[in-house]
């Protein structure tokens, strides 16, 4: 029987809460961008700015 991708979605939130990661939701876009800012300037240990993460005359497209 196969899955759908909500239960395939479901499965892999679950297996990486178990491993210690914390789910989260966005309401917005901006918040998701705002997100994977702190979290690459996290795990990379670099500052980057909301130019390199964000490029607002791109209709909210990243660029790197």
């Amino acid at each position: 029987m196969s899955q759908s991708e909500a239960q395939l979605e479901e499965g892999l939130v679950q297996r990486l809460t178990g491993l210690g990661y914390t789910r989260v939701s966005f309401s917005s876009s901006n918040e998701l961008i705002a997100n994977l800012k702190r979290q690459l300037e996290k795990h990379n240990q670099v500052m980057l700015s909301l130019i390199e993460t964000f490029d607002s005359n791109r209709s909210g497209n990243l660029s790197l």
